[in-house]
């Protein structure tokens, strides 16, 4: 006798009824999962610094037409998926934001197990719950969606949506009700307007039900999930798409050209047709290359998997095999699977893995079939193997083979750390109203939201393609550059690229750059200028203009003891004779009677430097100076910067960066020779 859902134990709460062993392998996978991100570390992927973390600002502020292709062809992709990520990122420390999106990852496990549960519908419980739970235990142990938990790609959590469309179609099977089809719509048409790949698998379930032609209501069903389906892509897709439309002339810009014709991108369907796989041979043989772990293109990183292998060897003979058994007395002979469970199942699987073959063939695109692999895999023994315990026996062996036979690539990531993109934006680069020309394929765009919010990207060169100043989007960005009134900067991470610079009419100042270091990426940010306009219309990086209110909102903590001398000369160690003047409030210093105060610093930390001076004598010189030493007291490399000063009282101030290795420094307040320099106030604060 076939148990019920309804005869197994379940914990209560008012108004709600749950499965205990659901709750339990749920709460499991969530644990596991979320434990296994933290062994990981944190997410520095490619993707997320190219475009996931710089989509949600793009969105949040309206920037898809003020910059160009900050985020290369990426720019262009629907956000909204990213937003959850992007605000862990923002609002909590980089381990409680890895723990949180790898326990998204394990309710995999949980609706797995549901949904293998759901269709072992043959089984006593027992053997119902253990059989359900290795086959999602082995459908989690997946080289690909290993690699992505805890990380931005949407990967970890739209395979969810697929399930739960996959689970209402069962329940349909098993009870009609086009409540069920709709909701199976609703579930892939999100998860298509989450990410476009997804929508082979919205397609796959359209076929799918096609299949099912020959039972009442087939029409209604169709046409519930296609409703379904539009009103969900239309609710998470629509606005990001209006949005496409309006400003570019295609909403699903820069793809699908040909058909919308935007003037901004080539009139083709762009896709990426070097992996794309368009004969039979190619088809068969992908999985076995997949098992011996070929290192070629489409593999992205280098995996090794037998599952797809075992599911297409298993699929030729159960071709010749009908799909619908006879009932049978012996209860030996009884299937696993609700024969219709089983149909839809097995007709999902193959077709999602042919669209998917045939459209993209990247294998990140392919993790929820990573996911149903083994319940397919179950699904063939049950159709080709006549007895019960048989079939459970074939599968526990090629399951557990599955599982040993799996390699995952490990990606380099950083530990945890306090900040997630471990760097500080320094005085240099706060100025107001730059424009920052990025001329090569580098993914850093996730510096934008970090940079000030007037701050405009224009990109040179996308996905390794230089744009063509005379067509596509290169008008725009041409008049961009030429009526750009503030800075103008070149943001590099890969190479100068002085090609697609001299065709927009930009040269570079590489005598005034800037190195900056993040927690994946070293980006160096040069001073540009129109070509036309000279050398001399550059705004330097060190004079890029910044208010008095905005340096001090920069840097605030102050080093310097007594840094105004109210107390005369206390805190201050003396070079020579130095005389105070309280009429002045000012102290009077030359090169060799000079004033030096010891300060701690950071590595690398940004220190903003001060002396408000005046000098009496006409071609006199003041000086900003650090002496840096490291732990022991050995001497580094010191900043010594001269500057002329006027009769007049003036602030003179530069940024500098403590060497590697500095453990102090000492500022100096003196001259630059022995010609007097009134001094009135210093400063060195971070």
């Amino acid at each position: 006798m076939t148990p019920r859902d309804e005869d197994l134990p379940r914990w209560r709460l008012p108004g709600m009824r749950v499965r205990i062993d659901l709750l339990a392998v749920t709460v499991l996978g969530v644990a596991l999962f979320a434990a296994y991100s933290v062994h990981l570390k944190k997410d520095i992927g490619w993707d997320f610094r190219n475009y996931h973390y710089y989509g949600c600002y793009c969105l949040e502020n309206g920037r898809i037409a003020f910059d160009i292709s900050a985020a290369q062809l990426q720019s262009y992709l629907n956000p909204v998926a990213y937003l959850p990520y992007c605000w862990a990122v923002d609002h909590l420390k980089p381990l409680a934001a890895g723990i949180l999106f790898g326990a998204l990852a394990g309710l995999n496990l949980g609706l797995l197990y549901q949904l293998s549960f759901a269709a072992l519908a043959g089984l006593a419980r027992r053997r119902r719950v253990g059989l359900a739970l290795l086959t999602a235990v082995a459908g989690v142990w997946s080289p690909f969606f290993l690699l992505l938990v805890g990380s931005s790609f949407t990967e970890t959590w739209t395979p969810l949506l697929v399930m739960l469309a996959l689970l209402a179609l069962l329940r349909d099977a098993e009870s009609p009700a086009w409540r069920l089809v709709v909701a199976s719509g609703l579930a892939l048409g999100a998860a298509a307007g989450f990410k476009l790949v997804n929508g082979v698998f919205a397609l796959a379930l359209l076929l799918t039900i096609g299949t099912t032609f020959r039972r009442p209501g087939f029409f209604r069903r169709v046409a519930g999930y296609l409703a379904g389906a539009a009103v969900a892509f239309l609710l998470v897709a629509g606005p990001w798409a209006f949005t496409l439309q309006r400003d570019f002339g295609n909403p699903l810009f820069p793809f699908y050209n040909a058909i919308f014709k935007s003037p901004y991108f080539p009139a083709v369907n762009f896709a990426d047709a070097r992996w794309q796989v368009t004969t039979l041979a190619g088809a068969l043989n992908r999985p076995f290359d997949w098992a011996a772990n070929v290192n070629f293109g489409p593999l992205e990183f280098p995996f090794r998997d037998l599952r797809f292998a075992l599911f297409a060897i298993l699929l030729l003979p159960a071709l010749a095999v009908s799909l619908r058994r006879g009932k049978s007395a012996d209860p030996q002979a009884q299937p696993l699977f609700n024969p219709a469970h089983r149909s839809l199942l097995l007709w999902f699987f193959t077709l999602s893995y042919l669209l998917w073959l045939y459209m993209f063939d990247i294998m990140r695109y392919a993790v929820p079939l990573e996911l149903l692999s083994s319940l397919a895999i179950l699904a063939l023994c049950d159709c080709l193997i006549a007895n019960r315990g048989a079939a459970q026996r074939v599968f526990v062996v090629l399951a557990l083979l599955g599982m040993v036979w799996v390699r995952a690539s490990e990606l380099p990531r950083p530990d945890w750390g306090s900040t997630w993109f471990e760097t500080t934006i320094p005085r240099e680069l706060r100025a107001a109203h730059a424009l920052y020309v990025m001329p090569d394929s580098a993914p850093s765009a996730y510096l934008a939201p970090m940079l000030p919010a007037d701050s405009r990207f224009v990109r040179l060169e996308s996905n390794l393609n230089i744009l063509p100043p005379d067509r596509y989007l290169g008008p725009r960005a041409l008049s961009v550059i030429a009526n750009h009134a503030g800075p103008l900067r070149v943001l590099e991470g890969e190479r100068f690229n002085i090609e697609a610079l001299s065709a927009y009419g930009l040269s570079v100042n590489l005598d005034d750059c800037l190195t900056l270091h993040t927690f994946a990426d070293q980006f160096n940010f040069c001073s540009a200028y129109r070509t036309a306009d000279g050398m001399r219309s550059t705004v330097p990086l060190v004079h890029a203009p910044l208010t008095a209110q905005q340096a001090a909102a920069f840097y605030y903590h102050e080093l310097l003891a007594n840094h105004d001398f109210q107390q005369g000369l206390a805190r201050w160690e003396m070079g020579g004779s130095v005389e105070t003047l309280p009429t002045e409030h000012a102290v009077r210093v030359t090169e060799h009677s000079h004033l030096h105060q010891l300060v701690r610093v950071t590595p690398g930390t940004a220190y903003r430097l001060v002396v408000r001076a005046r000098c009496p004598e006409p071609g006199t010189f003041t000086r900003l100076q650090v002496n840096w030493v490291d732990n022991s007291g050995r001497g580094l490399a010191p900043y010594l910067s001269p500057i002329g000063c006027t009769s007049q009282w003036a602030d003179y101030a530069a940024v500098v960066h403590a060497p590697a290795h500095a453990a102090a420094g000492h500022f100096y307040v003196t001259g630059n020779t022995e010609l007097p320099v009134l001094i009135q106030h210093v400063s060195m604060a971070w």
